[in-house]
């Protein structure tokens, strides 16, 4: 009874999550006609674009050497697809996207996977120099050495950040940004947090202006959580011999200059 009870509300919990997506979607949808409405002198600015891919599959013995991915054998066919919208108006940007995978082998070619939910969406504002965004965003810390998220759906890439982001342009030159958050994993997150940050700018070498140089400086700390640590990192530590066990750090820091 305890077991069936457990699935039951990990179910429920699960329908809520979903509903709650769709009516996230929905209310992003509505938002700019809302503000059209309060703000009826302006004219606000609709884009987006729309990708979908779809897969047959045809078994061939003489290519298949090992495993032989799902689909070959049972599903047959997939698709990706990618619906990305994007609203501005008064400073406001609002970003959304919507992600589905059927029988999907991009993310893992030996897995027909098959979820779908907002994949991204993003609320930003700026206010003359300062651009401040919540939700999800891309970004990077000078070459991505220490954080670079980024998107690439023809390879199942998908890292955003999940979180808030404050960038500040001092002038044409020099721009600061802060964020923090977590990284997103399919349509979850990981727990670790992790915050950071670069200054970074152009610097002439000429009294032209014909050569400069474009420098910065990055910082990033990821902490780890409890389940991790309790879970994963002590059990692992306890296997060891005495003499190499140790006690694990919540919190590991890295910094960059880059040119």
């Amino acid at each position: 009874w305890c077991l069936s009870c457990a699935i039951d509300h990990t179910q429920t919990a699960t329908s809520y999550m979903r509903h709650f997506q769709i009516l996230l979607l929905f209310g992003l949808m509505f938002i700019p006609g809302a503000l059209s409405k309060l703000r009826a002198q302006e004219k606000g600015q609709l884009s987006g674009d729309f990708t979908l891919n779809s897969n047959f599959f045809l078994r061939d013995t003489t290519i298949f050497l090992g495993q032989i991915p799902p689909q070959y054998d049972k599903q047959l066919s997939s698709a990706e697809v990618w619906l990305y919208l994007d609203y501005r108006i008064s400073g406001l940007d609002f970003t959304v996207r919507f992600d589905a995978f059927q029988n999907s082998g991009l993310i893992n070619p030996q897995e027909a996977y098959t979820e779908q939910g907002l994949g991204f969406w993003s609320i930003s504002k700026n206010f003359g120099d300062l651009e401040i965004t919540g939700g999800s965003f891309y970004d990077q810390i000078g070459n991505g050495v220490l954080m670079r998220a980024y998107e690439d759906r023809n390879l199942g890439l998908d890292n955003a950040i999940q979180g808030a982001r404050v960038k500040y342009y001092l002038d044409d030159r020099f721009t600061f940004m802060a964020f923090t958050g977590r990284q997103k994993r399919r349509f979850d997150y990981f727990n670790q947090i992790i915050k950071g940050g670069y200054v970074e700018g152009f610097f002439p070498l000429d009294s032209a202006g014909l050569v400069s140089l474009y420098s910065g400086v990055g910082a990033l700390n990821r902490t780890l959580d409890d389940e991790t640590v309790q879970d994963e990192l002590i059990p692992n530590i306890n296997l060891q011999p005495l003499e190499t066990r140790f006690t694990p750090s919540y919190n590991v820091y890295a910094f960059n200059q880059y040119n």
